[in-house]
């Protein structure tokens, strides 16, 4: 098989401290125990789980990195400051290697964006639902006044950078005007539809609370929560 091993001897201008890839049916791979991806920045640099360093560049792009080895690096963890995430490589690929995989995974959400002028803020609020459930929340507020165009491009530029590579988004957006928005750039990954006032309850209320916070709330929940309707709480159901 082929491995990737640590030269102890000069053969053939290989240096001993350079790792190289050769035919072995008995020498262990280095990377047997496990490597890491640490992504800054400044570049990256890929060790052994023993301290050992594989390789380091300038690239950032953790998807181009991997693909460009000539060895398996298997089993693979990557902690990629610039996206403030540390995965193993396969939920890794799966998040962010955007063309390699077909989009099966449907992500529905509701959304809208409350700006206010004299205050000069601007406030997303986003449910992500599932099977009508909420499983995920998301208030960001932006400190300055949005035009209904900015609006709208913050919104999808916010939901299309949430969605994994094999995920499609799906937005009932309400009061988003995106009349004068390019939507081609974000067909590939979503489609944003219409809402009414009592589908986006949830997300007005979380625009709100954000707005007026003034900082951002993000939580993704571990078991789904059906979220009741204000007209729902006054008549106790």
């Amino acid at each position: 098989m082929k491995c990737i091993v640590r030269e102890r001897q000069h053969v053939g201008g290989n240096s001993p401290h350079q790792p190289v890839l050769i035919e072995s049916d008995h020498l262990t791979p280095i990377c047997d125990e496990g490597t890491l991806l640490s992504i800054t920045p400044e570049g990256y640099q890929l060790t052994t789980n023993a301290g050992e360093t594989l390789r380091r560049g300038k690239e950032t792009d953790g998807v181009a990195i991997v693909q460009s080895l000539t060895f398996d690096p298997s089993p693979l963890s990557v902690s990629d400051q610039i996206k403030g995430v540390s995965l193993p490589w396969k939920q890794y690929e799966r998040k962010y290697a955007h063309g390699l995989f077909f989009r099966t995974d449907s992500r529905w959400f509701v959304a809208t964006i409350i700006a206010n002028k004299a205050e000069e803020a601007t406030a997303l609020g986003v449910a992500e639902r599932v099977k009508g459930e909420t499983v995920a929340i998301h208030g960001i507020f932006y400190n300055g006044y949005l035009t209904n165009k900015e609006q709208a491009y913050f919104l999808l530029n916010y939901i299309y950078d949430e969605l994994g590579a094999t995920d499609f988004g799906f937005i009932r957006g309400l009061k988003v005007n995106t009349g004068k928005v390019d939507l081609t750039k974000f067909t590939e990954r979503l489609r944003i539809h219409p809402s009414n006032p009592r589908q986006a309850e949830e997300a007005v209320k979380l625009a709100e609370s954000t707005l007026q916070r003034r900082t951002d709330i993000v939580e993704y929940f571990d078991e789904p929560i059906k979220y009741k309707r204000e007209e729902q709480h006054e008549h106790g159901l």
